[in-house]
């Protein structure tokens, strides 16, 4: 299965033949950074995390179709102080079939296809909070006065503060300007991609549900023997992936392995998402069904 990689500016650059420079070339250069207005608070935080994330060789999660309608369903109604990064900056990719963050603009089909994710401090009422923000790609592209192509993301900041939950971390702030031009991202694909990335914050680290992203030559032996080797084999060769849900499937009468918010740790209060185990969903219709050996015919 085939998943969009989040476009940084680098990226588009170096494809257009503009620039051939690596990561830390790249942005140790100012030159790099002209495309931007740094007075401009968030193009500064963009080409910043886009910085970290390409230093910290650019981790992602793979989002399968079977596991993403579930995360996006889960009730994340948890004090946002609860959640953390599992890295430091980390992008989810959204499959190329079947997108679960599809919406329509002005007639025509869009979805999303990818979210990098990152720390950074906000401002409100003159006092400075932690929280994070999401770069949305959705294909946007723009061209700079300069003539420059680059990507166009939709941005949101979430605050962390004790005593909100998501849903009202995503009203806290008032949104950009910016967020009015060109394309409009709707508000459910807005809550939508906030919820996705709390939930990859809360996942407990069970097999079932995350795997590392090996070599395609390697995934067969990893599968084998869950052998960690394989995916440090796999770091070295530049990819730092995970996959969600790789393994779960649509199985008719079955009630898939699916993920629950659960409350652990002294006093039940650490939030984590673990995957419950699949049943039948008719059990008493299944004991009914005529089971047993063919026979030897003609005996």
């Amino acid at each position: 299965m085939e998943f969009y990689e989040y476009p940084t500016t680098r990226d588009i650059l170096n494809r257009s033949g503009l620039v051939n420079e690596k990561a830390e070339a790249f942005y140790n250069r100012k030159a790099a950074i002209g495309l931007f207005d740094l007075g401009n608070k968030s193009c500064a935080i963009q080409m910043i995390s886009e910085k970290r994330w390409e230093l910290n060789r650019r981790p992602y999660y793979n989002v399968y179709p079977a596991i993403a309608p579930m995360l996006l369903r889960l009730n994340l109604n948890v004090d946002t102080s609860l959640v953390h990064l599992p890295l430091p900056y980390f992008c989810i990719r959204l499959p190329k079939q079947k997108s679960p963050l599809q919406f329509q603009w002005e007639g025509e089909p869009w979805h999303v296809h990818s979210i990098l994710v990152g720390p950074t401090t906000l401002e409100k009422d003159q006092q400075t909070f932690d929280g994070f923000t999401l770069w949305i790609d959705t294909g946007e592209t723009g061209i700079s006065p300069d003539g420059l192509p680059y990507p166009i993301h939709t941005y949101i900041n979430l605050p962390l503060q004790k005593g909100i939950t998501l849903e009202q971390s995503l009203k806290a702030l008032p949104y950009d300007s910016s967020a009015y031009y060109g394309m409009i991202l709707p508000e459910d694909i807005r809550t939508a991609c906030a919820r996705l990335a709390c939930t990859l914050c809360l996942l407990e680290n069970d097999p079932e549900l995350i795997e590392p992203d090996v070599l395609s030559k390697d995934r067969a032996k990893y599968d084998l023997t869950h052998d960690a080797k394989y995916a440090e084999k796999a770091r070295r060769r530049g990819k730092f992936g995970f996959n969600i849900g790789r393994g779960i499937e649509v199985i008719p009468h079955i009630r898939r392995p699916h993920p629950a918010l659960v409350w652990t740790g002294h006093g039940r209060v650490t939030p984590k998402i673990i995957m419950r185990k699949g049943s039948i969903v008719h059990r008493d219709i299944a004991l009914h069904v005529p089971t047993g050996f063919q026979g030897i015919q003609g005996g």
